[in-house]
């Protein structure tokens, strides 16, 4: 299922020339992007990982600081 609101938001030719690991954290109760959003953006993007977040939504940096930063901190253990 294509989510019509990608290609508005992002630039789908220039995410496929991504080349470094990439962390595709994704709030599952984003009220603006569905999830499925985060689906098309993480296979449009080589070596990348989606990680839902639960009970979040689209600013899950700023819903839950701590809980991004040790998502984030692993990933990067596991990319170093």
């Amino acid at each position: 299922m294509e989510d019509p609101n990608l290609s508005y938001a992002v630039f789908n030719d220039e995410l496929k020339l991504i080349s470094a690991p990439t962390l595709v954290l994704w709030g599952e109760k984003d009220s603006f992007f569905p999830a499925v959003t985060g689906h098309l953006v993480r296979r449009e993007i080589p070596d990348s990982r989606l990680e839902f977040l639960h009970g979040l939504g689209h600013s899950p940096q700023n819903e839950s600081p701590l809980r991004v930063m040790r998502i984030v901190k692993k990933f990067l253990k596991t990319k170093a």
